[in-house]
């Protein structure tokens, strides 16, 4: 029975750590790791690093989190995980490493930039040092990590990850008599091992390719209300870039909050885990709060730069809408259907654009259907306030299936940047849209 250490930071691992110790115990072996522990007199420190002394493999998985960085007996102030890799090393322990995959859908962890800084270096560490696996979820982690047991037992690897070099024998006299015989064959259970290995490199590889190209759709409608007692939990519901947003209280209820967002980096959900949304329905209510632009993405991308852009423009009074599809950062070619709004006197700070969205994907390629009203807070309507305009446009390349959303200010993107733009976005509702036979998308709720 082969002995693993498995390290990682906990909290956000927890579920990972779970399906690990699972899969490794299916298979027989004894796992070490700060879930087994109990009190036994020593630092928690002390113990760990016991533990992985005496392990036969060390086992180590890093996804967006430093970790706690213990400040008794640690001159040079690294986190435990990184000593009890650090611990295996030079005990030339055998390592199997896995990484979170950088497009993974999954939470930024609220660190400060000195851990930022030393877990970019450590895993650029790791990655040059060892065969690295990249993981998006605790189910495609178990499966590679019972392929990798199974290839290192099976292959005797040593410590650094290459395999021995075979010892040359002196060939044998010639002897006479009859011709030698063929070697025997390998036991049946090597065989069975490389079966089993390549089923489960089988398993993993489609596991990948379903969550890269067709991963699970969001099953229900996805509310987000801005709520100013809730503002350290919106940081792990959203992605939002260091010093781009804000929260804002809205004058009819004192919890009730608007989001702030400036700059051009993307603010996206990130509590969806792995699941996205095809053809669905989104809904917000954005104004302009600073400069002459708002903008947002539809089926927003993994990478935070790729998607449907679509930018609200204003030129004096006049209000236009236009999209574009954006990958890697870069804009392509414009998506006809550029929309100048028939609002006259648009906008003043008190005018809100409730934007209603339907993306769907047909015969045709991707669909994107706008219908958007004027509203105006009481008190200060005007002649336009509760009017509506429809927009429609299309890809007929369908360059995005799926996806969720984001929201920017386009400096810099479009056109040059100039003193930088502020919206301010109220709420954000995403509903999947079902299809009904022989029909196109439908919403089960209705429009709103």
């Amino acid at each position: 029975m082969t002995t693993f250490y498995l390290s990682s930071t906990y909290e956000d691992l927890k579920e990972c750590r779970e399906a690990v110790c699972k899969v490794l115990r299916q298979m027989g072996h004894q796992v070490e790791g700060m879930e087994s522990y109990t009190a036994d007199g020593r630092a928690p420190l002390e113990k760990c690093l016991a533990d992985v002394a005496r392990c036969d493999v060390y086992v180590g998985i890093f996804a967006r989190r430093y970790g706690y960085v213990p400040g008794k007996n640690n001159p040079r102030h690294l986190s435990i995980t990184e000593l009890e890799y650090r611990t295996a090393v030079e005990r030339k322990k055998k390592a199997l490493i896995f990484i979170l995959d950088k497009n993974a859908m999954w939470r930024d962890e609220d660190e400060g930039d000195e851990q930022r800084k030393r877990l970019r270096s450590l895993r650029e560490e790791l990655a040059k040092e060892h065969t690295v696996s990249f993981f998006h979820d605790r189910h495609e982690l178990a499966a590679q990590v019972s392929v990798a047991v199974a290839s290192l037992l099976k292959h005797d690897e040593q410590p650094d990850g290459r395999r021995p070099e075979p010892e040359l024998e002196p060939e044998p006299e010639a002897q006479p008599g009859p011709t030698s015989q063929p070697p025997p064959p390998r036991p049946w259970k090597w065989y069975a091992l490389a079966a089993l290995g390549v089923a489960l490199l089988g398993v993993v590889l489609l596991y990948q390719f379903k969550i890269r190209y067709w991963p699970d759709e969001y099953p229900t409608e996805k509310r987000y209300d801005f709520l100013l007692s809730e503002r350290e939990r919106l940081g792990k519901a959203w992605r939002l870039p260091d010093g781009a947003w804000d929260l804002e209280r809205m004058e009819e209820d004192e919890d009730y909050a608007a989001l702030l967002i400036k700059g051009s980096r993307m603010a996206m959900p990130a509590d969806l885990g792995s699941k996205v949304f095809y053809d669905h329905h989104a809904e917000f209510k954005v104004r302009f709060t600073k400069g002459n632009k708002a903008a947002w993405v539809l089926r927003a991308q993994p990478d935070g730069e790729s998607g449907y852009l679509f930018e609200l423009r204003k030129e004096k009074t006049t209000l236009f809408l236009k999209g574009w599809v954006l990958s890697g950062g870069r804009l392509g070619d414009p998506l006809p259907g550029e929309k100048l709004l028939r609002y006259s006197k648009c906008c003043a700070l008190t005018d809100a654009l409730q934007v209603n969205a339907d993306i769907t994907d047909g015969a045709d390629g991707t669909r994107i259907q706008y219908h958007i009203r004027l509203d105006s807070d009481i008190g200060h309507s005007t002649e336009d306030t509760a009017k509506s305009d429809e927009a429609d446009f299309i890809d007929k390349d369908a360059t995005f299936g799926w996806g969720s959303i984001g929201l920017l200010v386009t400096d810099g993107i479009t056109e040059p940047a100039t003193d930088g733009g502020v919206m301010r976005v109220e709420y954000v509702y995403l509903t999947p849209l079902r299809r009904e036979a022989g029909g196109g998308p439908s919403n089960e709720k209705g429009a709103r």
